[in-house]
């Protein structure tokens, strides 16, 4: 048996990053992409509407040639507890907690990436499948299937940030785990210290028309990938659902 979930989940934030190229006008494209989605709703509907990002109150010559900017969003539209961010990298496609599970957000992004492939991609170039999860005063270090040692001592103090890129098939999983971090989160009630883990599924072997198989190839070997790291005693610590 394989895991399907832990409750309480513990995710934070879920976006799958296409890296593309466009076949409009940067200038115009968030336009067209609304335009696109809003033909899904019925109108005068309050559940899309598009936010301009702070980093919109650069000058646009900064904005499009600083390398350390090229990955920020320029725009964010909302929608039906999903968004869309915009800029000049490609597109993003997340959802507003709490997760609701792989397949609405499969879903979701599957029916965005196919009007964006009709109508704006030009090409593709990369895919990364990024989670977030949270896990409220614990030391994550102390319950993971990772030891770290200096002259012969864990370390597993407060705070402790490790990351590495790790090979996964056609993927590389960049993790992060962080411990000693504050989370505070309206939507899911969250105001308390505690650890992070970040794993970040990341290929450049893709194409325009296999986006659905390699996210789902991505979350099938994210979730292993999480759910191993964690200890069996942790995760009895969790109600498990098995598939």
């Amino acid at each position: 048996m394989t895991i399907k979930r832990i409750t309480p989940c513990p995710i934070l934030e879920a976006t799958i990053q296409i890296n593309c190229t466009f076949n409009v006008e940067q200038d115009v494209l968030v336009g067209v992409i609304y335009s696109l989605l809003g033909g899904n709703i019925p109108p005068n509907n309050n559940n899309i509407s598009v936010e301009p990002l702070p980093i919109l109150n650069l000058p646009d010559e900064i904005r499009r040639n600083d390398p350390n900017l090229r990955d920020k969003p320029w725009f964010k539209i909302n929608y039906n507890g999903f968004f869309i961010l915009i800029g000049i990298y490609g597109v993003s496609l997340g959802l507003n907690p709490p997760y609701n599970g792989w397949e609405s957000f499969k879903d979701f992004s599957v029916m965005v990436f196919h009007k964006l492939q009709e109508n704006v991609i030009k090409e593709i170039s990369a895919i990364t499948l990024r989670y977030l999860d949270f896990f409220k005063e614990i030391n994550i270090f102390e319950h993971i299937n990772c030891s770290l040692i200096l002259n012969e001592k864990p370390i597993n103090g407060i705070p402790t940030v490790i990351r590495t890129e790790l090979p996964y098939g056609n993927f590389v999983n960049a993790l992060q785990i962080t411990n000693g971090v504050h989370v505070k989160n309206l939507a899911l009630g969250l105001d308390k210290d505690g650890s992070l883990i970040e794993m970040s599924l990341f290929t450049k072997k893709v194409s325009i028309d296999n986006f659905e198989n390699i996210i789902e190839e991505a979350h099938t070997l994210q979730k292993d990938s999480f759910f191993k790291l964690l200890t069996k005693d942790f995760l009895n610590t969790f109600s498990v659902d098995y598939e």
